[in-house]
């Protein structure tokens, strides 16, 4: 899943957005860090930033409105956004 506080100081604020079962929903690329969404929709690139690249037409997630998104493909046409804490959890059944 994917959160987001509009206001971090408000727990009443917080969207989630489930994964829809993707096999892309979440991966990891050692030049950027998490990625959420087959197309890199969501991803993390050092110091704070963060990238939407596709997150408008994301397949993986459904939308939280509030995470800056733009249709593009690559970080040219990409959004960026600084995040101030990200978590990844990784769940496995027993």
């Amino acid at each position: 899943f994917i959160y987001f506080f509009a206001d971090v100081k408000n727990i009443v604020t917080a969207k989630v957005s489930y994964s829809n079962g993707n096999a892309f929903s979440i991966g990891n690329n050692p030049n950027y860090a998490p990625i959420f969404g087959g197309g890199y929709d969501l991803y993390h690139h050092g110091y704070g930033v963060w990238y939407s690249n596709n997150y408008e037409n994301t397949t993986s997630y459904p939308k939280i409105d509030g995470i800056p998104s733009e249709v593009g493909y690559n970080r040219i046409n990409s959004v960026k956004f600084n995040v101030n804490d990200y978590e990844v959890f990784q769940v496995i059944r027993k």
